[in-house]
């Protein structure tokens, strides 16, 4: 439960505001009105938590090294949410269909992993603090 409070609900929420400005500032550019916006924040919502679904999967996976980890993570959440797109519609298939929310997705994947990987760390420097005081007294 303390993993949903600390990682899942924040990272959910971060993709969703990073996708959602996205989207925004895209449909301004291209002069697109609001039209089916809401729709699409929904479907956008329902595939990051199934994003996050993959990602408590493949975590429960034995893997070797960290990097491991995370090619594993990566390649099987952008799976998913390229099979989310391809049944609502969001793309067409083939190379040029498929980079614009690949390269979407990876950016959105690096932050939400740095930001993990900085609070991971901010915790070891913690508890390392903690345990050179104890043995320092």
């Amino acid at each position: 439960m303390e993993s949903i409070r600390k990682y899942y609900i924040p990272n959910a929420c971060i993709s969703f505001t990073i996708l959602v400005l996205f989207q925004s500032a895209v449909n301004a550019l291209r002069g697109r009105d609001g039209a089916g916006f809401g729709r699409f924040c929904l479907e956008v919502g329902l595939c990051i938590l199934l994003v996050c679904a993959v990602d408590f999967i493949v975590e429960r996976f034995s893997f070797r090294s960290v990097r491991g980890m995370l090619a594993g993570k990566y390649i099987a959440e952008c799976a998913a949410m390229l099979l989310f797109g391809f049944l609502f519609g969001w793309f067409e298939a083939g190379a040029a269909g498929i980079l614009e929310p690949v390269l979407l997705f990876s950016c959105v994947f690096a932050a939400i992993n740095y930001r993990v990987h900085s609070m991971n760390r901010r915790e070891e420097e913690k508890l390392n603090r903690i345990i050179r005081e104890k043995l320092g007294r």
